[in-house]
């Protein structure tokens, strides 16, 4: 998240289960982030806390200010990725979109609505995804006072 104007406050938690949420993964803490055991790790660049297989930061970002998350399967036999290049693929992720969305030719019974809504997805993608990084699909963050963040 890189943050535009004022201050934000921010909590994330991030809970990754398995076998349809059964399974509350042990968590190491490893440089840089956690690891769930269930084949997933997530790093940082905010300190994160680890209680009953939840993974959680709480944060202020200010003016120009920026925070990133990775969070990735362990088990893929990838490079790991880290937050710098996080916030790379989150760019390269936001121009593919863009992109695709300049072509699109949909003319369909709500496309003013349609329209309206795919371009607003994509500024409000960045500064809810990760803010300039990669968060889990369980992710969960909470603004507690108001801010903008750069779409």
């Amino acid at each position: 998240m890189l943050n535009v104007r004022g201050t934000v406050e921010m909590r994330v938690e991030v809970a990754p289960r398995s076998d349809y949420g059964r399974v509350v993964p042990t968590v190491e803490v490893v440089a840089g982030g956690v690891r769930f055991v269930d084949g997933c790790e997530l790093d940082a660049t905010v300190d994160l806390t680890v209680a009953d297989g939840t993974a959680s930061a709480e944060f202020t970002v200010s003016d120009g200010e920026s925070v990133t998350f990775v969070l990735e399967t362990t088990d893929t036999g990838a490079d790991d990725l880290t937050p710098e290049d996080g916030a790379g693929l989150l760019d390269a992720t936001m121009a593919f979109w863009r992109r695709w969305l300049a072509q699109s030719t949909y003319t369909g019974p709500t496309s003013s609505s349609w329209t309206s809504t795919a371009r607003s997805s994509t500024r409000s993608t960045r500064s809810t995804s990760t803010a300039r990084g990669s968060t889990a699909p369980r992710a969960r963050s909470r603004s507690a006072r108001s801010g903008t963040s750069r779409p």
